[in-house]
């Protein structure tokens, strides 16, 4: 990607950088105009309103439920360790920053055995535990 301030700003250089890129990669760069990251920022939004904000909704859900309450972050580290999987938090997610949810989502796939864990099992039997302690 290449950017400019302006139509007719460093024209020169994309021409020069563009025959520098066929030279080595045989393809041109892709002319997006002279602002691409507004361009990919509303293809990126575009998408996530065609396939729904619950991608963004269940990272931020899951970023909150575990990390919000030192107990439920601590048992969740506990279930990383037993699952031998790197410990780590779940990156917060800002919907209004989309380029976080990347972030978010390569540890929430990472972390899946870790987190069906969680809410399959470690929560449906500390709960029954509780009960039974009463």
């Amino acid at each position: 990607m290449l950017g400019s301030d302006g139509p007719n700003v460093n024209k020169s250089l994309f021409i020069l950088i563009n025959e520098e890129v066929k030279t080595i990669r045989k393809r041109a760069l892709l002319n997006i105009s002279t602002c691409p990251i507004h361009k990919v920022h509303n293809a990126f939004l575009k998408g996530l309103n065609e396939f729904g904000h619950e991608t963004t909704d269940f990272v931020i859900a899951l970023h909150n439920f575990i990390h919000n309450y030192s107990n439920r972050e601590e048992n969740f580290k506990k279930i990383q360790e037993q699952k031998k999987l790197p410990v780590v938090r779940i990156p917060k997610h800002v919907s209004a920053r989309w380029l976080t949810l990347r972030n978010s989502l390569e540890v929430i796939i990472k972390q899946i055995p870790a987190i069906v864990e969680y809410f399959l099992n470690f929560i449906p039997k500390d709960k029954k535990k509780k009960k039974d302690e009463w």
